[in-house]
């Protein structure tokens, strides 16, 4: 890595969710590497590279960890695309692709990297403390904060081989250390015994959705009547609780894709923003926007569909 400044943008924005959610977001504004690696590779300039694309339009799948986890190595890739880092491109796009579809890596094994000997000790008990979390229920505790720790492990791996750049080997240790800490158990209080058996829990309301938001064509202005789909997604949420509110972005196959990427992305913004106002908690929503790559319905290219300029809106324990 040449510059440390987006990375540190990429652990902030991960930390800021929240330990239920986990995931980094795309912004409806100023265009990220994201959206310049997806660009580029739609038009085949400067660089052909197809993982970074496979990893960004994918339909993820999984628990809240493994949709945090794919989010957190696709930032890294994005930032390493922008300083032309081919290798740790495809090495964190695989990762991805691999979380999104539900069979999350490890972190990296210490022999899979040429370490100097005198960091080899600390990174070995980085790697211990992260797996014996995992097992001690870490991962669905608080999958934010255990996806961000397996992935700045693995950043402090890169770095602490390349061993040139101090201070963003600093960077990712630090962030690493600060978010393994947070995957701690808390500890337990021993109840005072009852004279009588306490009853037992109600179970958990059934998730309810998906809530489907349509727009109009080439907008990102949430019609009239879609708002109360948005007010009723808020109302069910009091209820059936979720750990996660899942807001994906999307178009129809009309238009420019670039320009549908970006269409995409301000309607899953208007979306998010209206669902804040209707109730839901900003740090559990993990939000996506994928164009016209994820259709609903099946049309030709420029096609107009009005089921397919969609925004949804999925509930997750």
């Amino acid at each position: 890595m040449k510059s440390f400044k987006m990375l540190a943008v990429v652990g902030v924005t991960a930390l800021t969710l929240s330990a239920c959610a986990g995931q980094g977001t795309q912004s409806g504004g100023n265009k990220s590497l994201l959206e310049i690696a997806r660009a580029d590779y739609m038009t085949g300039a400067p660089w052909k590279n197809a993982n970074i694309y496979k990893a960004s339009s994918m339909q993820v799948e999984g628990s809240a960890f493994t949709i945090a986890l794919h989010q957190e190595y696709l930032d890294l890739a994005a930032f390493e695309y922008g300083e032309d880092d081919v290798g740790s491109v495809n090495a964190y796009s695989k990762r991805a692709m691999a979380a999104g579809g539900n069979k999350p890596t490890n972190p990296e094994a210490i022999s899979k990297r040429k370490l100097p000997k005198k960091n080899v000790g600390e990174l070995t008990r980085g790697r211990s403390d992260l797996m014996a979390a995992f097992g001690n229920g870490a991962k669905t505790r608080v999958p934010g904060y255990s996806a961000h720790a397996q992935a700045m492990f693995d950043c402090w791996m890169e770095q602490q081989e390349e061993n040139f750049q101090p201070k963003h080997i600093a960077a990712c240790r630090s962030a690493f250390k600060n978010a393994l800490a947070k995957l701690k158990a808390p500890k337990k209080v021993m109840a005072k015994p009852m004279p009588k058996p306490m009853p037992k829990p109600k179970p958990m309301p059934k998730l309810t959705g998906p809530y489907i938001v349509y727009f109009g064509f080439d907008s990102a202005k949430i019609p009239l009547n879609q708002e109360g789909i948005i007010n009723t997604a808020g109302f069910d949420a009091e209820t059936v609780k979720p750990g996660t509110v899942i807001v994906r972005g999307h178009t129809d196959l009309a238009g420019d894709k670039k320009y549908n990427v970006a269409l995409s992305s301000k309607r899953m913004t208007a979306v998010a923003k209206a669902l804040a106002k209707a109730g839901i908690s900003a740090g559990i929503l993990v939000k996506s926007h994928h164009g016209e790559a994820q259709p609903k319905v099946a049309t030709a290219d420029g096609k107009r569909e009005k089921k397919n300029r969609r925004v949804e809106i999925i509930f997750k324990r």
